[in-house]
C-alpha cells in the first residue's frame, strides 16, 4: 500500500496567480528576462532558428539601443 502524504504548497497561489492580470490586459510577470524572450521569438519569427537567423535578430535588437548611445556620447 502506497502512503501519501499532502504538504502544503510552497508559494501560496495568491503568489503564482495571474488570474486577475489576465483579465485586465496588463504583463503577467515582472521578470524582464521573460519579457525580453516573448519579444525576442516575436523578432525571430520562429522557435529553432539557425545560426545565422538568430545573429541578425540579435543585431536588429540591439540596433536602437547602439544608436542611444551614440547619441548618448555627443
Amino acid at each position: 500500500m502506497i502512503s501519501v502524504c499532502r504538504s502544503a504548497p510552497m508559494f501560496s497561489p495568491p503568489a503564482w496567480n495571474v488570474h486577475e492580470e489576465t483579465i485586465a490586459d496588463v504583463d503577467q510577470t515582472t521578470n524582464l528576462s521573460e519579457t525580453w524572450n516573448k519579444a525576442f521569438s516575436v523578432l525571430v519569427g520562429h522557435s529553432h532558428p539557425s545560426v545565422l537567423v538568430m545573429v541578425e535578430a540579435f543585431q536588429a535588437d540591439l540596433a536602437p539601443f547602439k544608436q542611444l548611445i551614440e547619441l548618448d556620447a555627443r
